[in-house]
């Protein structure tokens, strides 16, 4: 299979519109991440589980789910 010279995992006949779909697929992925991290953060809190493992857990999905979608391309010279 060809591969693009701009990235080695996405081929050239990729449209926008796939691209875009997988950034909703996702985002959808980190959402739904999102409230499960959020449950067990929950139960750390009552004490079920250590609150030292859920936290940072939780605040990855949050860093993703606020990242992600705000990633712009920019131009950044030639080279």
């Amino acid at each position: 299979m060809s591969r693009s010279h701009g990235h080695p995992f996405f081929p050239i006949n990729w449209t926008m519109e796939v691209c875009v779909e997988m950034k909703i697929w996702v985002v959808l992925l980190f959402v739904i991440s999102m409230i499960f991290l959020a449950a067990f953060h929950l139960f750390a809190l009552m004490n079920l589980y250590p609150i030292y493992i859920s936290s940072p857990l939780l605040l990855i999905a949050i860093y993703l789910i606020v990242s992600i979608p705000s990633h712009k391309k920019t131009f950044r010279g030639f080279k």
